[in-house]
């Protein structure tokens, strides 16, 4: 034990037994707060708050001069960085911008500059316009045929209205930024110089077909569908309170609202011009109703083979009536007896109600219900009901909107307008 060396020995041990293992809370706080201000800082900090030793030598309040340069060229470069990222954010959107077609009639057309507005041609158009969003109506008008696209902020829900030349097939804007709720679906007709377009309101907006300028509202029924144009007027259904209003497509003036009162209460689903009268149906009365449009009076009613009827179109004498669920295939009405003479198509996928006759051969647009999905045109003998000895036609394309004008078949397939010429369907 007098070995000076065995204390040097034993001290260690001691510690190891009796020292505690960490220091006291408080202790530890104290040593925290005294270091916190000396502990090792990140190069970049330590510059602009001084060398992290300066507590301790003094030297709290030097700095390194050199880095004041490098400082203000890096806020000039940050500051440069931002305002172009601000002025980018500040760009306006690319709105439809009309332009002509180039090269004769028979090659794609243009109708705008904006997004999607390349035309990709259907393999048996002889002319396809593209546009800036999808084409959502096709309608023929007096002197051009017109069709309404959706926007920037919906493709579904038209927004615009355009004018289709029929010869050259170049587009003109006429109607934008309807005076209509956000998530209105916009249904039109073109008229005696005029637009007439409705949105699901108890009104009907009036635009000048020249100028896109409007030109007043006409107060219709609650919840207004696609109206029609006849008699030197415009047929207006609203399927909320089952009547029929009929506006002077001159005047602008309502001229009759009419009940329809076969329907109990029902509402109008559609309504197409005959020979001499307007046809309207609704889906879950069975029966067919004619409008005298000499007398604004119901003048006939027709009884029908049970469906759940949602659109109904004229042609060659015949009432075609296409049920909401289409199975089933079309109704069949002679329209001069006012009687049903079958059902048609029920075989068919797709089967949508004729646009066309030539030669007593009706022509129906039918989708294939099996991807790659193609529309096909098939001819239809009307006398027998019969496919009819005459090869169908197919576009190539879905074609989810059509119409017949000026001597030209016009189908929609996404942004794309296309024209065909009905000589393709005349008999050889």
């Amino acid at each position: 034990m007098n070995d000076p060396r065995s204390t040097e020995r034993l001290l260690p041990v001691w510690f190891e037994l009796e020292a505690p293992s960490s220091a006291p809370d408080a202790l530890r706080d104290d040593i925290y707060r005294a270091t916190s201000r000396i502990r090792p800082r990140p190069a970049w900090l330590a510059r602009l708050k001084g060398n992290h030793m300066d507590v301790i030598t003094g030297g709290a309040q030097r700095r390194d001069a050199r880095l004041i340069p490098s400082l203000l060229v890096v806020g000039l470069l940050l500051a440069i960085v931002a305002t172009a990222v601000f002025v980018g954010s500040q760009r306006p959107p690319d709105r439809p911008a009309v332009v002509p077609p180039v090269g004769p009639s028979t090659s794609p057309a243009r109708a705008s500059t904006g997004p999607s507005a390349a035309p990709s041609p259907s393999a048996v158009a002889d002319a396809t316009t593209g546009f800036p969003y999808p084409v959502l109506e096709v309608i023929p008008g007096d002197d051009a045929m017109w069709v309404s696209v959706g926007s920037e902020d919906t493709n579904e829900l038209a927004r615009s209205i355009y004018r289709v030349d029929p010869i050259t097939a170049d587009a003109t804007l006429v109607v934008t930024n309807f005076d209509v709720a956000p998530s209105s679906h916009v249904v039109f007709v073109e008229s005696a110089g005029s637009l007439w377009v409705t949105a699901e309101t108890d009104r009907m907006l009036r635009f000048d077909s020249s100028t896109g300028a409007a030109r007043g509202e006409i107060p219709l029924g609650a919840f207004p569908l696609e109206s029609a144009v006849g008699f030197g007027a415009v047929w207006s259904p609203s399927y909320d309170d089952g009547t029929v209003t009929r506006i002077d497509s001159v005047t602008g003036d309502v001229v009759a609202t009419i009940d329809i009162s076969p329907f109990r209460g029902e509402g109008v689903r559609d309504v197409a011009v005959g020979a001499e009268l307007v046809w309207v149906i609704t889906p879950r009365q069975d029966v067919l109703v004619g409008i005298d449009p000499a007398t604004n009076t119901i003048a006939r009613e027709v009884p029908l083979s049970t469906g759940l009827h949602c659109e109904v179109g004229v042609l060659a004498g015949r009432v075609w009536i296409e049920d909401c669920e289409s199975t089933a295939g079309l109704h069949v009405i002679d329209e001069a007896a006012g009687r049903e003479l079958g059902r048609f198509g029920a075989e068919i996928p797709g089967l949508r109600t004729p646009f066309h006759e030539d030669g007593g051969v009706a022509w129906f647009l039918s989708g294939d219900e099996v991807p790659p999905l193609s529309t096909k045109i098939i001819p239809v003998d009307i006398a027998t009901l019969q496919n009819a000895n005459r090869a169908s036609v197919d576009l190539g394309v879905e074609a989810r909107n059509m119409s017949v004008g000026f001597a030209s078949l016009w189908y929609a397939s996404g942004t794309n307008l296309h024209r065909l010429s009905l000589d393709q369907f005349k008999q050889n």
